[in-house]
């Protein structure tokens, strides 16, 4: 038996342990359209990096808030029944031609950072997580009756929250608004303010942490910078120069988009994301070595697919057809990952 067919039946063995790469950059256009609802531009660009013949979601559910255990604070989105279907696929590996990256991998990666430190715990909630969205950087924080979720942004969203109550209050001396009404989980209570250098904050609560937890949370935020947590993957390689576009770490998948900086808020072909931790791997594809482990490469009509089978962690890497790194750089990145 050759290389090939050795990778190839490595594969099929394991087919259910790899994350879906449809399932992947659907979830990333669902968040984001989640979090950025009131934008008129849509999210083009990754749609058209996920590939417009996927018409189904992802094999796992999706909400602004993930709870493990009953009763969720936030009520999570139920999954498709509908499985992905796929558009024909463009011309196999072996058939294309060899093309160069438009940008080097270098050692050196910058996690995403809370740009605001908070010196108050609320009980009830697990230890938060770091995200970002378009327009957006969050810290949110789970429980099985309670939830949090810190946002700064350059303008406050409105689309996805309908006010019941409204008073004037304060935070830190500087002057906000506290409203009770309910946003796309249910039942919620949110403190804005603005910040000195003209960012907003938007601190929401729900199940147990109303009001009076918010705005004592509220008055315990720092300006000043939280040192990045513990992420469940480590980059030894990533695009010199790129940032973190898009990122969702919660307790059984993360997903994380880097972008060049003038693409962070507008995304496209030059992103280059990373999934770990959902099941379901896409069939068909080239099987490839990445590093010591089994992977598979998948050309399809907007986007490369490369799935690494690495014992204990397996995880998906996709950009754009003719996105900026060629297929060697690619494998290469993939096999600088590994789990946190």
């Amino acid at each position: 038996m050759n290389i090939d067919d050795e990778l190839r039946g490595t594969m099929q063995r394991h087919a259910d342990d790899a994350p879906s790469a449809a399932g992947m950059l659907d979830a990333v256009r669902v968040r984001s359209r989640r979090y950025e609802r009131g934008r008129q531009a849509g999210l083009v660009g990754v749609v058209v990096l996920a590939g417009v013949a996927v018409t189904a979601g992802t094999p796992y559910a999706l909400g602004e808030f993930r709870h493990p255990g009953p009763a969720p604070a936030f009520p999570v989105g139920q999954p498709p029944i509908s499985t992905p279907t796929h558009a024909p696929a463009s011309p196999s590996r072996s058939a294309r031609p060899a093309r160069q990256s438009t940008v080097a991998l270098t050692p050196g990666f910058t996690p995403l950072a809370f740009p605001l430190t908070p010196t108050v715990t609320l009980p009830g909630l697990d230890a938060p997580t770091v995200g970002r969205a378009v327009g957006e950087v969050r810290l949110v924080y789970n429980g099985q009756s309670a939830g949090l979720i810190v946002r700064v942004v350059e303008q406050l969203p409105q689309g996805d929250f309908t006010p019941a109550s409204t008073q004037p209050s304060t935070v830190g001396g500087r002057p906000a608004t506290l409203t009770t009404g309910t946003d796309t989980d249910g039942p919620a209570a949110r403190l804005t303010w603005q910040l000195p250098d003209g960012r907003w904050v938007d601190v929401r609560g729900t199940g147990s942490i109303g009001p009076t937890q918010v705005h004592q949370y509220a008055e315990g935020l720092r300006v000043q910078q939280l040192p990045p947590p513990a992420l469940p993957f480590k980059l030894t390689l990533a695009p010199q120069g790129f940032q973190v576009a898009f990122q969702e770490i919660d307790p059984t998948e993360f997903h994380l988009c880097l972008a060049p900086a003038a693409d962070v808020n507008d995304e496209g072909p030059s992103w280059v994301c990373l999934s770990g931790g959902a099941n379901g791997l896409q069939s068909g594809g080239d099987p490839v070595q990445v590093g010591p482990d089994p992977g598979q490469i998948d050309y399809g009509t907007d986007n490369v697919t490369l799935t690494v089978l690495r014992p204990g962690f397996t995880f998906t890497v996709i950009e754009g057809l003719n996105g900026p790194l060629n297929e060697d750089d690619l494998i290469r990145y993939a096999a600088s990952i590994d789990k946190g």
